[in-house]
């Protein structure tokens, strides 16, 4: 199919490859989806409508939860083949952590985490932690949201490379999150609400693409006009 970034593909491809090979990443990294505002013209703009702009550019990027520096990107130009694309968030976390070395965690969200991909991972000496859709196939019944579980309760499941853990966050409302980092059952205290400490850590992580992307909003140039100011 035609590539709808030619234009700029060599410096965009230059720009990435200069992040990652002038800086040496931390042990934690988070993959996430970072939406550049933008309402011109464009043949990959993007509408999303659980982001505050809406429109704009999708880029996928790895932040280093430590420093918030960007380390890799690319950017979503829409089907790469007329046909639907399976493995889609296999294909861009790889593709995307192909140049680290192993020992490394990654964070990630719903749309990327399932129990195979962080097998596949793991294969390759790099662990995963993120969040999981309840209504996965390979999620228990027993962790989908319910009226009964207590607030801020947890339950756990373990196999002997992963984790499983649901908490509940609000009544009927579980956040459930898939590590082949952690294994142990270890929660918050009371000013915490009991979280689990993989999700603490998992906050923690996310603060860095958070803070990634509120300065690359806060930092824009602005422009003052000095036009019938005489």
């Amino acid at each position: 199919m035609h590539d709808k970034l030619a234009s700029i593909r060599n410096v965009s491809d230059k720009f990435a490859r200069n992040g990652h090979e002038s800086f040496f990443s931390n042990a934690h990294l988070c993959v996430d989806e970072q939406l550049l505002p933008f309402r011109g013209r464009c043949p990959f703009k993007v509408y999303i409508k659980s982001k505050p702009h809406r429109y704009g550019m999708k880029i996928w990027t790895v932040c280093d939860t430590v420093t918030m520096y960007s380390w890799n990107f690319q950017v979503y130009c829409g089907k790469i083949e007329p046909w639907p694309e399976r493995d889609q968030c296999r294909r861009v976390v790889l593709s995307l952590i192909q140049r680290l070395g192993t020992g490394y965690g990654v964070t990630t969200e719903n749309f990327f985490t399932s129990l195979e991909f962080a097998r596949d991972l793991l294969s390759q000496r790099k662990t995963l932690t993120g969040t999981i859709r309840w209504m996965r196939k390979k999620v228990p019944l027993c962790l989908r949201p319910n009226q009964t579980d207590a607030l801020h309760s947890s339950k756990f499941l373990f196999t002997k490379d992963a984790m499983l853990v649901s908490y509940v966050l609000k009544k009927g409302r579980n956040v459930t999150l898939l590590s082949t980092q952690h294994m142990d059952d270890g929660v918050g205290d009371e000013y915490q609400d009991w979280k689990p400490h993989v999700i603490l850590e998992y906050n923690v992580c996310k603060k860095g693409v958070y803070a990634m992307d509120k300065m690359v909003h806060v930092a824009e140039t602005q422009i003052d006009g000095f036009h019938n100011r005489l």
